[in-house]
């Protein structure tokens, strides 16, 4: 993983004295609000939500739960940090979906179990076979992510985001 990332996932984390998103809720609400560095973007599918939603889980759980190590310049050398990504998929009701990326790493302030809550994709559907994909997160450094995540729901075979590599 490249340096840049982590750092962008710790400026996201720590931008003033604002506590973390504790839920897939708290984060929601949080992008909806207008928090600063983060950013919603939504797809319309034509696709059933039990396809999409299976799409995206199989790609997430595959995709989005690793390790990540980096390093950064320190007073005495580089500084090497590590986080561990988690990804978590469930049917929220008969026509709901909702997958979440978590983040632990050494951060200031409570973390829930699991991780930081750094992305969350809602599926949703529409109407018979329409499904709307909305995926929150920060606005930096996870494009990549959010265009795995549409792409996987409208069923492309997809290779996992660069950054996750």
């Amino acid at each position: 993983m490249k340096t840049g990332a982590i750092l962008i996932v710790a400026a996201f984390l720590m931008v003033g004295c604002v506590t973390p998103p504790q839920t897939s809720r708290e984060l929601r609400e949080g992008v909806m609000a207008g928090r600063m560095m983060t950013k919603m973007d939504h797809k319309d599918v034509n696709r059933p939500v039990s396809e999409v939603f299976q799409d995206v889980k199989k790609n997430a759980d595959q995709c989005f739960n690793v390790r990540v190590t980096g390093s950064t310049p320190g007073t005495y050398g580089p500084q090497t940090q590590s986080s561990t990504y988690r990804s978590r998929s469930r049917m929220t009701g008969k026509t709901k979906g909702e997958m979440v990326m978590q983040m632990e790493a050494r951060a200031s302030g409570k973390m829930p179990e699991g991780g930081y809550f750094v992305l969350l994709a809602d599926m949703e559907e529409t109407s018979a076979n329409k499904t709307r994909v909305t995926v929150y997160g920060s606005s930096v450094g996870y494009g990549d992510v959010f265009q795995a995540i549409f792409e996987w729901a409208h069923g492309k075979d997809r290779a996992c985001p660069s950054w996750m590599r």
